[in-house]
């Protein structure tokens, strides 16, 4: 059944708790100060107790719904890829500590109800790899702050901010949510990247993906799923989802560039998905535009 989307007036998407980089190159992030990141945990049946292992991020973008990497649902098992049962999944919202559970006041548990990939996603692949979890439970959108979805087709350009709890310079992952700042690169660019490379070259940049990244400073393995995101000058600053961490050679490598989901692509897809699975509630943008911004910043060169 088709549901149209619900706009909450008293609550506004993408508005950072403080004003204020897996992820290499990162500093630690201010606690909440991106309230719709959520760590993808899943729950390991060897272990006595149903130990929970981090997994991948994901990030809220309707009261019920999160946005992360369609590869996010498998795991290696026995030199394959194998699906995660939904019901080994648990997403944590207001996490700041992964290593240590109930730090934040904030910190909520939710279970998975679905699991939806996009339809052309094929595992053995790297292009499509975006999806939709909804939560069994919706969450209080005044206190965990979903992000902003872009429009069809918005282009973005200059700085974006990736956050995540993946492996840093040392190659362990982070207890702590890192934060770092990247330059969005050209596709044009990145393909001449990923034909150089000897590990890449049968990985074509197409037009569902973007790349950015510079040398020290990327994305990493256990970001993914996650946010790239950028404050927009021309709504107050506020966050919109650019880009969900999808694959790269390496991290942060000389001349090559962590892969993105380009979310505006598939946004009308993520739009109809909500509607007819029940349906989802959003905030608003604080500000009503009657013509649609313009939202492309300058391209800003590698250092």
């Amino acid at each position: 059944m088709f549901k149209a989307p619900v706009y909450r007036k008293d609550c506004v998407c993408g508005k950072k708790k403080y004003n204020v980089d897996r992820v290499v190159g990162g500093e630690d992030a201010i606690q909440n100060e991106f309230p719709w990141i959520a760590a993808v945990f899943k729950k390991d049946p060897a272990h006595r107790g149903w130990v929970h292992n981090y997994h991948c991020g994901a990030s809220l973008i309707a009261t019920k719904w999160l946005v992360t990497a369609a590869h996010c649902r498998y795991e290696k098992w026995d030199g394959s890829l194998a699906k995660i049962e939904l019901e080994r999944f648990l997403i944590v919202l207001g996490d700041h500590n992964v290593k240590r559970r109930k730090e934040t006041d904030i910190e909520i548990s939710r279970n998975v109800e679905q699991f939806i990939a996009y339809p052309r996603y094929k595992k053995t692949k790297y292009n499509y790899d975006i999806a939709l979890i909804k939560l069994d439970k919706g969450v209080n959108l005044l206190v965990y702050t979903p992000v902003c979805l872009p429009g069809d087709g918005w282009i973005f350009r200059g700085r974006s901010q990736v956050y995540g709890w993946g492996r840093d310079e040392s190659g362990m992952n982070s207890a702590f949510l890192q934060k770092v700042t990247v330059p969005i690169v050209d596709n044009r660019v990145c393909r001449g990247a990923a034909m150089r490379s000897t590990v890449e070259k049968n990985r074509e940049i197409t037009d569902d993906m973007m790349c950015a990244g510079k040398v020290g400073k990327d994305a990493c393995r256990g970001d993914s799923g996650g946010p790239m995101s950028m404050g927009l000058p021309h709504f107050r600053r506020h966050h919109f989802l650019v880009g969900v961490v999808s694959w790269g050679e390496g991290c942060a490598k000389t001349e090559f560039f962590g892969v993105y989901s380009r979310v505006s692509y598939f946004v009308d897809w993520i739009q109809e998905t909500m509607a007819t699975n029940g349906g989802a509630r959003f905030c608003s943008y604080r500000k009503k535009y009657r013509r649609r911004p313009r939202v492309e910043v300058t391209l800003i060169p590698l250092e």
